[in-house]
């Protein structure tokens, strides 16, 4: 377990590097630099923009800049923001919180509503449960969630006069107004989230009561409770960690725009901010965290399998 370990995690940081690399070379290819943007709204000579550029290092040659940045991201240094002058690790620190509160909690609601729903769906196949069940997760899987999340806050605006959702506030500060603002945001990422659970329970838990084992449970007397919950999950639930643990990495992407709809300030409103400003190393920063994020959570999810099956050796 620990060589895999060993490995994974030497895989996983040269993929960060791989990351880091292709996102420098991506953000240099849109038109238009920090500088422009600076220069949009106002008149400026081609002497002050050229000093501009040269103060943030963007006149030296490119192959010179990446280097700099690789070996910065090396010792945990990812650089100063263009636009504050702050140290880009410190302000993705200060706005990770409010993004990862948002996606475990979503995350939450969606296994502790998918999986049972899942379940009682695949015990109760072609009933009137099943059939009501199924048009929920196809209904999940075909609304995006920013627009849910904006349909949900414009009625509640409407119907709950005194409703405001805006501005985060820590949950240790004010647990009430914190909710208050996440609660949207978060049922919106485990709505979509929900039906893609849902559905992978349902057909994994139908494949495992067809087996030999599940039917010699139930021969012997057991409680079909039992024959579920203690028998046949525990079996069927390879594919749904997976997924789990796949959609964790999908709703972090999913934050970007929600944060912006309900001004959340997270990581997602940080990078959408640094895109829009030409910030370099914020977006190379934000970029290279939520990578680590979902691959992180993906090397979990593979050490959950032996648990999960002690079959499995990885």
């Amino acid at each position: 377990m620990l060589a895999y370990v060993a490995r994974r995690l030497v895989w996983s940081l040269i993929l960060i590097l791989l990351v880091a690399s292709i996102i420098f070379f991506l953000v240099r290819m849109v038109p238009a630099d920090v500088v422009d943007i600076l220069f949009s709204t106002s008149v400026g000579s081609s002497f002050q923009r050229e000093q501009l550029r040269e103060f943030f290092g963007l006149g030296r040659p490119l192959h010179v800049q990446y280097g700099d940045w690789i070996s910065g991201l090396v010792r945990g240094d990812l650089g100063l923001s263009f636009r504050t002058g702050t140290p880009v690790l410190q302000q993705i620190i200060s706005k990770l919180p409010a993004t990862l509160e948002i996606v475990l909690l979503g995350q939450l609601l969606a296994v502790l509503c998918g999986i049972p729903l899942g379940i009682a769906a695949a015990r109760r196949r072609n009933t009137i449960v099943d059939l009501l069940i199924q048009p929920l997760g196809l209904l999940g899987l075909s609304i995006p969630s920013f627009w849910l999340c904006s349909m949900l806050l414009i009625i509640l605006s409407i119907v709950a006069r005194g409703f405001n959702p805006i501005g985060y506030v820590p949950f240790f500060i004010d647990p009430l107004t914190n909710l208050r603002v996440v609660a949207l945001p978060a049922f919106s990422l485990a709505f979509v989230s929900m039906a893609e659970i849902m559905r992978v329970t349902r057909s994994s838990v139908l494949e495992v009561l067809n087996q030999e084992y599940i039917r010699s449970a139930r021969a012997k007397g057991l409680r079909e409770r039992d024959v579920v919950y203690k028998h046949a999950l525990r079996n069927a639930l390879l594919p749904i960690v997976t997924l789990i643990g796949v959609d964790i990495g999908v709703l972090l992407g999913g934050t970007i725009v929600l944060e912006e709809v309900m001004a959340v300030p997270g990581v997602g409103r940080l990078l959408v901010t640094a895109i829009h400003q030409r910030d370099y190393p914020v977006i190379q920063g934000a970029t290279v965290v939520l990578s680590g994020c979902f691959i992180a959570i993906n090397l979990i999810t593979d050490v959950l399998y032996s648990w999960i099956d002690p079959r499995i050796r990885l």
